[in-house]
């Protein structure tokens, strides 16, 4: 499923999830790519990972 073009993320570098990332978005609500893209980076930064 082509989802388009993922937000440059603030650095200025294309952002890329996994499949299973954007899966794991989608069970917790998010619907569009924006979404899909802020849930992950949100995510990320709260984990302490690399967003």
């Amino acid at each position: 499923m082509d989802l388009g073009q993922f937000p440059m993320d603030e650095k200025g570098s294309p952002t890329s999830f996994t499949p299973e990332e954007i899966e794991w978005a989608r069970e917790n609500g998010a619907q569009s790519a924006d979404e899909i893209a802020y849930y992950i980076t949100q995510h990320k930064r709260l984990t302490g990972e690399e967003a």
